[in-house]
């Protein structure tokens, strides 16, 4: 319900803006003092506001935060620092990424746009993501590398400490027409 407010401010910034701007030119044309007031008191409002988006973390900021820190370590070649992103209670799904992640060899890893998002009513939370990243990457020390788009299914699950940790995942071409 608050999303607008703790996740992206933009909204409120463009409408304090809009009637910052509305008050300054009410006060020249009136010559009003008021006005001047009430438009400083909009600017104040205004940085309230976007400095309590700034301030507030929401899960759902701290999922892609993550999404977004896993796909620099996988760009970097990183596989023990991948590897932390999985669950270690989660057991098959970690193995079957530690015999999955060798065979590759990252040259570019960008995630190149999130379209779905679920944050489940669970204890832990949990949440699941699909996303597409552009990669460019070397499959079994093949000569050439190979450019594409992979669309990633994320299950993440928020451990002990406060950090959300992968607990399921798949991967497919967006092109194949294969959903997840």
């Amino acid at each position: 319900m608050t999303s607008w407010l703790t996740e992206n401010s933009t909204v409120p910034m463009i409408a304090g803006a809009i009637l910052i701007l509305i008050f300054i030119a009410f006060a020249v044309h009136s010559r009003e003092k008021v006005m001047l007031k009430v438009a400083m008191g909009i600017a104040v409002i205004t940085v309230a506001i976007v400095t309590c988006e700034q301030l507030v973390v929401t899960q759902r900021e701290e999922v892609i935060d993550r999404i977004y820190s896993l796909a620099d370590s996988v760009q970097r070649n990183d596989f023990a620092t991948t590897m932390d992103f999985f669950s270690d209670d989660y057991l098959e799904t970690r193995q079957r990424a530690n015999a999955e992640m060798p065979r590759y060899d990252f040259q570019n890893c960008r995630v190149s746009g999130i379209f779905k998002f679920n944050l489940l009513e669970s204890t832990p939370p949990t949440a699941e993501i699909q996303f597409n990243v552009s990669v460019t990457v070397r499959v079994d020390n093949g000569a050439e590398p190979l450019w594409g788009q992979r669309r990633i299914k994320l299950t993440l699950e928020k451990d002990e400490e406060g950090v959300w940790k992968i607990i399921d995942y798949s991967h497919s071409d967006p092109r194949s027409g294969i959903t997840l």
